[in-house]
């Protein structure tokens, strides 16, 4: 028989277990709205052990800080996935978060490392209506995908990465300078793709003051 070409739509649910780490300002007040950081961890960091994610990235910085003034949400991506595998179940997640606590829907970013740096690119092309800016670190993506984002986006990448080359951060910047978007890139001088990355740009203050100034635009 002669090979025929067909289309259908198909529609199904997915139900799946995501543990999460919630970091609350300690100065929290319900009456007054606050931002919040979607935080995506690196391959390594991904399972079902929320211990993990102890003492890491952004959440590290979170619980160091006198009076870190932002929500962090810093979900784990289960095993043999990704979070362009799971992007749908994220974006459920923030949104999750935002409706449970007064969160200033104009000041929601995503950042993350590795991967996680790849799933922040995919969010900021993806899901723009509910993030104010990205911060990918040491990511990557496909460059024709950047006429599609409309967010703010900062990258950060390490010049000596031996994991992700520097160029996966590098080819994405300069698609979305091409298309005339709003892009900002740091690189890191001697740094290869570890923790010292995430330390350096979650302890810059001007990082929290581009935050701000792309959520009040």
């Amino acid at each position: 028989m002669p090979v025929t070409n067909h289309s259908t739509q198909l529609e199904f649910s997915i139900k799946r277990e995501i543990g999460y780490k919630l970091f609350v300002p300690k100065q929290y007040d319900s009456t007054a709205s606050w931002p919040l950081i979607l935080f995506l961890h690196g391959i390594k960091k991904r399972g079902n052990d929320l211990s993990l994610l102890n003492s890491y990235g952004l959440i590290k910085h979170a619980e160091a800080a006198e009076a870190f003034p932002y929500f962090v949400l810093a979900p784990q991506c289960p095993a043999f996935t990704s979070w362009v595998g799971i992007r749908h179940e994220v974006i459920q997640l923030v949104s999750q978060v935002i409706s449970s606590h007064n969160i200033d829907r104009s000041q929601v970013y995503v950042t993350g490392f590795s991967m996680g740096g790849n799933g922040a690119w995919d969010i900021a092309v993806h899901s723009p209506e509910l993030f104010a800016a990205a911060v990918p670190i040491a990511g990557w993506y496909e460059g024709e995908a950047a006429a599609h984002i409309n967010i703010p986006v900062w990258a950060i990448h390490g010049a000596d990465d031996d994991v992700v080359s520097v160029t996966g951060s590098t080819k994405m910047v300069e698609a979305m300078k091409a298309e005339g978007k709003d892009v900002k890139y740091t690189i890191y001088p001697g740094l290869k793709h570890d923790y010292l990355v995430m330390e350096k740009i979650y302890s810059e203050p001007a990082l929290y003051e581009w935050l701000k100034k792309k959520g009040e635009r």
